[in-house]
Order: C-alpha cells, then sequence, then structure tokens
C-alpha cells in the first residue's frame, strides 16, 4: 500500500518506543490494515500494560498521523470486550485487537489477547428478541413516512441520515450479525452481500425522488422477512429488567452423526524420504505441539497481511477445536506433530451431508513432501467410506498459491464469505464426491 505520510506502522512503532515502552504488548490497526485507508485515516493503537489502575483512551497528532490509543491492562481489556462492545453488538475494540498487527509478533500474551478476541467474535451479539424487533420496525416504518413526503430537501436529507443508522442496524442485528454504525455500514454490507451492497450504496448517494423510492423500496425488502413495516397495532410495554445477563463463553457445537474412523491402512504412511509417519486422532496431551504447528505453518500467510485463526491461536483456543465438534487428525513423526486437519459434518452452501475441512496445515519444513495431499486424500476416503455427499474448505481470496493447490485436488469455488474479523474476504470451495462406496 501506498502512503502520502510516513508508514503508519513505522510511526506506530516509533511512537510505542517514545511514549509506551513499558508496555507488554501492543496492537497496531486501523483501515490501513483492511487496504481502505485514505489520506485522512488515523492509527488505532491497543496498548496492553501488565497493569494499570483505569483504562484510558486518548487522541494526538504524531508525525503527521492522527492517533487513538486505547490503554489497558488484560483484565480492563477483557472487561470492555464482554461488558461493553459485545453487549452493544459493535465489536471495535475486539475488532482493532484481532486485525492489529501485534508487537512484538510472537509474544505469547498478543496469542491470548487475539484469541480471546476470536471468542467475542466468534460467540456473536446477543440475540434480538421480539419486542426489539418491532421496536425497530416501528421506528423505520415512521422514518420511511417521513421520508414519503419531506416538508423540505433537508429534513429528507435528516431522516435518510438516521434511516442509514437504524435500517443497517436493523439489517444486521435482526439477522444474528454483528453491528456496524456510520461509513462502516456500507463497508460492511459489500462484505456480507455485495449485491445488497451495490444497492444500498446507489440509493443513499442520491438525494432526488429516484434515491428516496429506492431507500423505500430497500427498507420493505430488508424489514419483510422479520413481519414488514409496522405501525397499526403496535403497543410497546415496559419490562422490570432491561439488562442482559453477561454470558460466559459456550463453543458452539454442531451435532456429528459420522464417528470419522481411521481404518488400519489409513493408520501409517510409509513416505518414501521420511519413513513411518503416524496418522492418529489429536489428543487433549497434543494441545500444545499442535499450537506451536498451527502458528509456524501459518506464518507466512500473517506476513501477507491474512489474520487466519491459526496465525494467532493460543492452547486454549486449540483445546476449544478439539471439543466443539468433528475430529482433528495428526501427522506424527518421531514425536513430532507435522501435519494436521480438522474434519466435521458441516455444508457452506446446502444442506446436502458434506464433510468441512479446516485448521489444514504442514510442518513449513515438511512442506512439498506431499504431506498435504496424503491428508486431502485421507479425508476424502473418509469422507466416502461414511456416505458424505461433498467435501469443502475455505480460504483467503487472495491465498493465491493455497487457491491453485486446492483447485489441482478437485475443489472448485462456490461461493464468498466473510468471517467476522477477519482482514480478507474467503473463498468457499467444494469437491463433489459422485460414486461413494
Amino acid at each position: 500500500m501506498k502512503f502520502n505520510r510516513s508508514n503508519p506502522y513505522d510511526v506506530a512503532k516509533k511512537l510505542l518506543k517514545e511514549k509506551y515502552s513499558d508496555v507488554d504488548v501492543a496492537f497496531i490497526a486501523g483501515s490501513f490494515n483492511r487496504g481502505e485507508e485514505t489520506n485522512y485515516s488515523d492509527i488505532d493503537l491497543v496498548v496492553v500494560f501488565k497493569k494499570v489502575e483505569v483504562a484510558w483512551r486518548e487522541s494526538f497528532i504524531y508525525d503527521g498521523w492522527n492517533v487513538e490509543v486505547f490503554a489497558h491492562d488484560p483484565e480492563t481489556l477483557n472487561y470492555f470486550f464482554w461488558e461493553f462492545d459485545a453487549k452493544d453488538g459493535v465489536p471495535a475494540l475486539p475488532c482493532m485487537v484481532l486485525e492489529g498487527q501485534c508487537v512484538p509478533v510472537d509474544h505469547p500474551l498478543g496469542f491470548n489477547l487475539k484469541s480471546l478476541a476470536d471468542r467475542v467474535l466468534v460467540q456473536g451479539p446477543p440475540v434480538w428478541d421480539d419486542e426489539t424487533l418491532n421496536s425497530y420496525r416501528y421506528s423505520i416504518t415512521d422514518l420511511i413516512d417521513d421520508l414519503r413526503d419531506p416538508r423540505s430537501k433537508i429534513e429528507a436529507m435528516a431522516t435518510i441520515g438516521k434511516l442509514h443508522e437504524t435500517l443497517g442496524n436493523f439489517y444486521f442485528r435482526a439477522n444474528n450479525w454483528w453491528s456496524a454504525s456510520g461509513k462502516h455500514i456500507p463497508r460492511r454490507i459489500f462484505k456480507l452481500d455485495p449485491e445488497l451492497g451495490k444497492r444500498w450504496a446507489d440509493a443513499f448517494e442520491k438525494s432526488d425522488t429516484s434515491g428516496i423510492e429506492a431507500i423505500i423500496s430497500l427498507a420493505e425488502e430488508i424489514l419483510q422477512p422479520f413481519g414488514g413495516f409496522l405501525f397499526a397495532g403496535y403497543k410497546r410495554i415496559s419490562k422490570n429488567d432491561w439488562r442482559l445477563k453477561l454470558q460466559s463463553f459456550q463453543p458452539k457445537s454442531a451435532p456429528e452423526t459420522s464417528e470419522f474412523i481411521l481404518n488400519k491402512e489409513e493408520r501409517f504412511i510409509d513416505h518414501s524420504i521420511l519413513g513411518k509417519i503416524e496418522v492418529r486422532v489429536a489428543n487433549d496431551n497434543d494441545v500444545s505441539k499442535l499450537r506451536s504447528l498451527l502458528n509456524l505453518s501459518y506464518k507466512k500467510l500473517l506476513n501477507q497481511g491474512l489474520n487466519y485463526n491459526a496465525t494467532f491461536q493460543d492452547d486454549s483456543l486449540t483445546l476449544d477445536s478439539l471439543h466443539d465438534g468433528g475430529k482433528v487428525f495428526i501427522l506424527e513423526l518421531e514425536n513430532k506433530i507435522i501435519g494436521t486437519m480438522k474434519m466435521k459434518n458441516f455444508n457452506q452452501v446446502s444442506t446436502s451431508r458434506c464433510l468441512y475441512i479446516s485448521r489444514f496445515a504442514v510442518l513449513p519444513e515438511k512442506q512439498s513432501l506431499g504431506l498435504g495431499n496424503h491428508l486431502l486424500k485421507l479425508a476424502e476416503s473418509i469422507a466416502r467410506r461414511e456416505g458424505f455427499t461433498c467435501m469443502q474448505l475455505d480460504t483467503a481470496q487472495s491465498a493465491k498459491q493455497l487457491i491453485e493447490f486446492y483447485q489441482t485436488q478437485g475443489f472448485k469455488i462456490v461461493k464468498p464469505i466473510y468471517y467476522d474479523g477477519k482482514t480478507y474476504l474467503s473463498w468457499v470451495f467444494q469437491k463433489n464426491l459422485l460414486g461413494l462406496t
């Protein structure tokens, strides 16, 4: 990326040395991490001390950049994650930590805090109840009625501005997605649904009659699955308790109908160069070694700005992956894990039974020896034996080498997908399994 000012990463690192040299770890965040920067973008800097009396936020100009600093220790950061951002439905601080460049890059606390941020995003925002849905339907209906016959252009513009926020928030939250505000609303809609994002931009960019008609049509389309516009018959009764209790993290698990059992021939590989490699299911005793393998294998992708979970996950998140549905397989050579993949019964595209592959990795020094091919062949063998109709996996749209590899293995792109907190968009790949055995 090109900047008319000094490189933001260099500026932030210089600032850390001059003003925050005693922090344990920091995260350099901002729109430049996602390639969305402008000449007036600022630097968001999350600094984490060992201990602070109170968390704080401060803003200033440094080396030509507007800088916003969010100062915490691990406990205050944890509090802000769950008590503010999660409950509000707009996960700004967790996204800063998850998307941000960690300084120093390999600090264990950085892995811990990125894993914590991912935990917040994976759990998702509080689900709206019928009362909240109806309240928003009513508010949007009221704004649309104001827009149908505005008394002046300035009132129409004010209504459009309010409707942009309200309708955007409804679209995200009614569908149980994290929300956004202001300029981030169209950006997020484009990521989740590019076609809707284009129509959203076309409608709100216009201030004439055609633009107003397009906005009304958009509102009608977005509200329709939830009952449409609402005015007549609406009644709101206050409740005694308006609080949402803090919920502890519960790993999401899908019911598994497959046991993913290895047959005798699949338990070992007689490799022409490496020798005898054991293939087995990972257990809790493998967590540290497995986490280390994933961190190392995905480091090249991290250097490309792609924040896959495997680039930062700690032992805790790795342990979770062993118990949230499916099975994790490993390749073990002389008591060292040199390859891994996770398999589960999941389909991103349809309701048919599909084997989904994730956390796919081979130790860097053991790559180009056919181990990745063997893992995918193993997955296909199990999938066919256990009656799956297809195999799926996903990867970043900019990971060209991985895309080419999966395509040589018979996988085809079937849909784009966006995961919260990621600096990239992904492709979902599918390989149909014909002639099941």
